[in-house]
């Protein structure tokens, strides 16, 4: 598979450097998907079940299981769950260094703006796969966010920050805000972005490998998610 180069340029005058930092890590969360699906077929894993559930492990397009099964907890008091849309949290080292990275790779300008950013992967990595990364605003950008017009420039810019050209705005849901999706190829991936924007929270969606059919599809998706962690 060819890998293609990431956009040049996150975002013009006025994008907060926390934000760009955040699309930077999902650029770099690609390129490890990307690696790894155009690599010899020995992919990582997913854990094979829920924690809860050993003898059931969920499989893709299976209806996605309540927020609270075994929730992991962060610091911000959004939740990543053990399943997502069907798709178990994978474990593998691989995902693991993805997920440390938005924990651990952001500048001081983004731990201005968030609050427990985290993200994880779901999915095997050799079929439908999606990684999700939230993080509530600090109570300084929280004022900023109150704007419904800064909502819609984060999500905008950062769905551009993808790569992306035909970005589309989609009803958020019951969980407000902005919500804007778009197609993007990144690292030689094609892949589906959604990010969203809302007073409390920032976060967004990859979907890679199949896992969504269109952006409509994605944004569909994307409230679910929102809903299950708590964003």
């Amino acid at each position: 598979m060819t890998r293609s180069r990431g956009p040049s340029a996150l975002g013009g005058g006025g994008w907060q450097g926390g934000t760009r930092g955040v699309i930077a890590l999902c650029v770099g969360a690609v390129a490890v998907i990307g690696a790894v699906a155009c690599g010899s077929g020995s992919s990582p894993t997913a854990a094979s079940s829920s924690p809860t559930a050993a003898s059931s492990p969920a499989t893709t397009g299976s209806s996605p299981p309540t927020a609270a099964s075994s929730p992991a907890t962060t610091g911000s008091g959004l939740h990543l769950p053990v399943q997502l849309l069907g798709l178990n949290k994978n474990t593998s080292s691989v995902a693991r260094g993805v997920a440390s990275a938005f924990g651990r790779g952001l500048g001081a300008a983004a731990r201005a703006d968030f609050r427990g950013l985290h993200g994880a992967i779901y999915g095997d990595l050799s079929g439908p796969t999606i990684a999700v990364f939230a993080a509530r605003w600090t109570s300084a950008a929280a004022r900023r966010a109150a704007s419904a017009a800064f909502d819609k420039s984060t999500a905008v810019r950062g769905v551009q920050g993808m790569g992306s050209t035909d970005g589309q705005s989609f009803p958020a849901g019951p969980q407000g805000g902005a919500l804007e999706c778009g197609h993007a190829t990144s690292s030689g991936l094609k892949v589906i972005v959604c990010l969203w924007a809302d007073p409390m929270t920032y976060g967004g969606v990859v979907y890679v490998l199949g896992s969504a059919s269109s952006l409509s599809d994605a944004a569909s998706k994307t409230n679910q998610v929102r809903s299950a962690i708590g964003a």
